[in-house]
């Protein structure tokens, strides 16, 4: 009897362990179809962003927004059919048991959660008709859209966080950052203002200018989002800039933003990005009387 009972009991091992094997691969079936069905919807979204990129006009904002929602409400059926397999904080929260269990530092784990913050943000915006930039513009290979400018303390010092979308930014490293100038139009001297004024110049003669002038990669650059919020839309490159507060008397901006990007036969194609001058917020500028680092020029 004795005997018979251990080998039920080993029959019995023997049968939960093939239930168990056969039940984890039937899962991890399920799992590669479904990552197989988003890839699809992925990859049918990044077949619009030759399009999308090259929109620079006010449609561009609507174009984009609505390419994002139509792969949203895909991906909400997909996850109709695969139900357990939703879960929008999966990375963030790999993250947080890695730093759990003293696999990462505070820094990177910080750095893990400002990113995951940035994309969900965007991806939000995008959902629920928030997508708003403040400027638009592209070049042969990109478009550029500045989505957001905040006012924020930096080290101490108040800062103008501006938070950009690459619409036909890459991943890898055949997208490279150049140089940024911000044109900025001063007001006249009382000499100037009064000649002006009589009529005695005319368009922009003797206008004074202050430029800035910088460059390289943002502050903070987010290459492949989808690392982050995993059903974040591909094509899309993020990341913000720290730009100074502008001079009190100046009312607008003209941003000028150059890239470079690797062909597949080896060449460099050249990006110009030039915005239409942006009118600049009151919240945006220094205080009166508040000095501004700058280059300064006379138009002649």
């Amino acid at each position: 009897m004795g005997r018979v009972l251990a080998f039920l009991v080993g029959v019995g091992a023997v049968l939960a362990g093939l239930i168990f094997f056969f039940g984890s691969m039937d899962s991890q079936i399920k799992r590669l179809k479904f990552e197989n069905e988003r890839y699809a919807l992925k990859q049918r979204f990044a077949a619009k962003i030759p399009h999308l990129q090259s929109v620079e006009d006010e449609k561009a904002a609507f174009d984009l927004q609505t390419a994002v929602k139509e792969y949203a409400k895909s991906l909400a059926e997909l996850y109709k059919k695969y139900p357990e397999f939703r879960d929008p904080d999966s990375i963030l929260k790999r993250w947080e048991k890695d730093y759990q269990d003293k696999k990462v530092d505070e820094g990177k784990i910080r750095g893990a959660r400002e990113r995951v913050t940035l994309v969900k943000g965007l991806w939000e915006k995008f959902l629920t008709d928030n997508y708003k930039p403040v400027m638009t513009s592209a070049d042969k290979s990109l478009r550029v859209d500045i989505y957001n400018v905040e006012k924020k303390a930096v080290d101490g010092q108040d800062k103008l966080i501006v938070h950009v979308a690459y619409i036909g930014g890459t991943p890898d490293k055949s997208m490279g950052f150049g140089g940024i100038e911000m044109q900025i139009p001063l007001a006249d001297d009382d000499a100037t203002a009064k000649k002006r004024a009589k009529g005695e110049l005319k368009d922009n003669k003797q206008e004074r200018k202050a430029t800035v002038s910088g460059g390289g990669e943002p502050n903070t650059l987010i290459l492949e989002p989808e690392k982050w919020v995993e059903d974040f839309p591909p094509g899309i490159v993020i990341g913000y800039y720290d730009f100074p507060l502008f001079p009190a008397e100046a009312k607008s901006m003209e941003l000028t933003m150059d890239f470079e990007f690797k062909n597949p036969g080896g060449g460099r194609v050249a990006n110009a990005v030039k915005f239409k001058p942006m009118e600049l917020k009151p919240e945006w500028k220094l205080p009166e009387g508040s000095s501004f680092e700058a280059d300064e020029q006379t138009e002649e």
